[in-house]
């Protein structure tokens, strides 16, 4: 199953990333980027979890099961309740199909 996300991505792509953690270490201020954001789908089952930001409530941070991570444009909290619900449903329809190949398999008998 998908869920939509709105994932924060640098409009300046101008701004070399090397560069600019380079600075960070040094202590000094990178240049200020531009940032937008842009609807994506991605797999519930990729997730491996939500994490906050601390003293952001407008934007969360996703970890993938596969090591990378994406910046979102959700409250952290609102996120969490979103991707438990979709969790939960499919759970119930999981149950389902295994109920109705136990049922038809019952039948076959």
């Amino acid at each position: 199953m998908r869920i939509e996300v709105k994932e924060k991505y640098p409009i300046d792509d101008s701004i070399d990333t090397e560069y600019a953690e380079t600075l960070r270490n040094l202590k000094l201020d990178p240049p200020s980027r531009e940032w937008g954001f842009r609807r994506t789908m991605i797999l519930v089952e990729q997730i491996e979890r939500p994490a906050e930001i601390p003293g952001n409530k407008k934007e969360c941070q996703l970890l993938f099961w596969s090591g990378c991570s994406m910046i979102i444009g959700e409250n952290y909290d609102d996120f969490c309740v979103k991707l438990h619900d979709i969790e939960e449903q499919m759970l119930i329809e999981q149950e389902l199909i295994q109920y109705e190949i136990d049922q038809a398999a019952n039948q076959s008998e």
